[in-house]
């Protein structure tokens, strides 16, 4: 199924130019998880069509400062020795009645900073 994307603003790679660009009015169009072309707005056909309007939409970013480093740390030392769950960023109450543990097991970082470091 082919999906149409557009917002006002839209931020990709343009190989004319060999570089990153704004495009205002833009719009992106997969199909399953491969991205078939970014750029302006245009008729293009496809299956579903989604107008974001005053947004911005911006494909294959990855966070890699969520990946590599301190997301889940931050929730362990804002605990301060209490849960406030009014701040939002807190763990579960069932978390914390069980104990502090490790988020992920050792494997599962290495694989994470892999996908966050690796150059390929």
């Amino acid at each position: 199924m082919k999906t149409k994307l557009k917002a006002r603003f839209v931020i990709g790679f343009d190989p004319a130019l060999n570089d990153h660009v704004y495009w205002k009015n833009g719009q992106v169009i997969f199909e399953d998880d491969r991205v078939l072309s970014v750029g302006p707005q245009d008729d293009t056909p496809a299956d579903v069509v989604k107008d974001f309007g005053n947004s911005l939409i911006a494909p294959g970013f990855v966070d890699l400062n969520a990946l590599a480093d301190i997301d889940t740390s931050v929730i362990d030392f804002d605990q301060k020795g209490g849960a406030d769950y009014s701040l939002g960023k807190q763990w579960s109450r069932r978390y914390v009645e069980e104990g502090t543990r490790d988020v992920f097991f050792p494997e599962e970082n290495a694989k994470k900073s892999y996908y966050a470091f690796d150059p390929r």
